[in-house]
């Protein structure tokens, strides 16, 4: 019999179903349906059907789904066969009662959101240093007409500014920016202990569990196994993932000459072939990470092991999922020109209760008073909670029984839109709807990659693949397979 991490999905709708996760960690601009101006569109059918709780163990059954209508904000209609809804990373509304309201901005895709009212010259909190961070930092300076100026060979250009920009005060959980993706390109690994012969034989529990303890043994075993096959550097695997750890700061400028030192390391390290070990560790992380979702998804973990998983999906972002050096280069650049300045790890964003600018923020390792600003930015996803999702087009679906919200792999309830094996849509009465596709991380069968790596295998290709030709099922009323030439 094939292993559990080795089939496909079992039933939408699920407790064990596929998780949300992530795809992309820089994520990709939301369209709807249509085209990305028409954000108050919104797709129906002509007719509803009854709503009813989806059977939560059993495979949907198919409904033919009639032609639907896509509305644009312009009062256009377009009719269509079929439907595929594309939107990626979800906007949701924040929900944060300690920070929403006036001069706040809400998570959300960086390339879109409007910055204009942020004034020049003035502090501005921002809360995440990840991708999303980078990319604020870079419409908010060379957006706004300031430029780098690097010189041959300089890791780190000179900032020359336009006047027009605001000083960024960044804070997150670790205090540092995600790390530099090797120049060179990850390698490809083969892993020797998370691979089906190794877990077939970890002992189950009574309620169908792998034994507690088993996984993380076999992840330490396969990190520190790739790690010191090319290097006798020993592998410090809580430094590398939150570097500022027991760390603490007489201020702010010590704290940033800290984080300042982490990624010139860090730089050095991405740019230099003498390192293969970083390459390493970033490709057994990433095979590692499917491995786990995959037991995850097939309901194989217990709490722990569950806690397990959310750990490594931080550090696969933290270590993978970084900005190339050059953009890294372009922070610190930033960062000696006074534009961008550290709060600390474990940063506190809250609102002034009292007089003065609208937001605090600090850390609890630096010394000094809260900074203040009136404006905060949240640069990063949001959670999905579907009753929270904010696209139009989605929010209609499900009013109209046409979606339904179900429980992801990690338990979260509500936090996925239920799908079939083919990605159709699954609706409020527990039918496919053969018209009807989603795809992307909110659902409960997302690709837990969006992009390509080069020399290795990628999942999302084959996905793809699959989805369209359920399309063409759909859209003829027949299966149809791709020919080997165009796959």
């Amino acid at each position: 019999m094939t292993p559990p991490y080795r089939r496909r999905c079992p039933a939408p709708g699920s407790r064990s179903g596929p998780g949300s996760g992530t795809s992309s960690p820089a994520g990709t601009p939301p369209p709807t349906c249509g085209t990305p101006s028409t954000a108050q569109s919104r797709c129906s059918p002509t007719r509803r059907p009854t709503p009813a709780s989806p059977s939560p163990n059993t495979a949907p059954a198919r409904s033919t789904s009639p032609r639907r209508t896509a509305r644009l904000a312009d009062g256009t209609e377009l009719r269509a066969d079929a439907v595929l809804l594309a939107q990626g990373h979800l906007d949701v509304d924040p929900g944060d009662p300690g920070t929403v309201g006036e001069g706040h901005i809400p998570p959300g895709y960086t390339a879109d959101q409007d910055f204009s009212a942020i004034p020049a010259g003035e502090d501005v909190l921002v809360r995440g240093f990840g991708l999303a961070f980078i990319d604020l930092m870079e419409i908010l300076t060379e957006g706004r007409g300031g430029r780098f100026e690097r010189g041959a060979g300089d890791a780190v250009p000179t900032y020359v500014p336009s006047g027009r920009e605001p000083v960024l005060w960044v804070g997150s959980r670790r205090g540092v920016p995600y790390r530099s993706k090797p120049v060179d390109g990850p390698p490809a690994v083969e892993l020797h202990h998370l691979v089906p012969a190794t877990l077939d034989g970890i002992p189950r529990t009574p309620d169908g569990h792998l034994e507690p303890g088993h996984l993380r043994r076999l992840l330490t075993a396969e990190l520190h196994g790739q790690w010191s096959a090319v290097t006798d550097e020993p592998l410090d695997l809580r430094r590398i993932d939150r570097p500022l750890d027991g760390l603490a700061f007489p201020d702010r400028h010590a704290v940033g000459r800290e984080v300042e030192a982490v990624v010139l390391t860090n730089l050095g390290r991405a740019t230099d072939l003498r390192h293969p070990q970083d390459g390493l560790l970033y490709s057994t992380l990433v095979a590692s990470y499917f491995v786990l979702h995959s037991l995850l998804a097939e309901g194989l973990l217990d709490d722990a092991d569950r806690d397990l998983v959310a750990q490594v999906e931080g550090s696969f972002s933290y270590v993978c999922s970084g900005p190339p050096p050059e953009r890294l280069g372009n922070l610190l650049a930033l960062h000696r020109a006074g534009v961008v300045r550290c709060l600390g790890p474990d940063t506190r964003f809250r609102r002034n209760p009292g007089a003065g600018p609208r937001f605090l923020a600090d850390s609890p390792v630096v010394v000094g008073d809260p900074v203040t600003a009136d404006h905060l930015v949240d640069a990063r996803l949001a959670q999905v909670t579907v009753p929270r999702v904010t696209d139009p087009v989605l929010r209609g679906l499900l009013a109209d029984g046409e979606l339904v919200a179900g429980t992801g792999a990690s338990g979260a309830a509500e936090s996925v839109f239920v799908v079939d094996g083919d990605n159709r849509a699954v609706g409020a009465d527990g039918m496919a709807r053969d018209g009807l596709f989603l795809v992307g991380p909110s659902t409960s069968d997302p690709v837990r990659e969006g992009f390509g790596r080069p020399g290795q295998r990628t999942r999302v290709f084959p996905a793809n693949r699959r989805v369209a030709e359920a399309v063409a099922d759909a859209l003829v009323g027949r299966p149809q397979k791709l020919s080997p030439a165009s796959r």
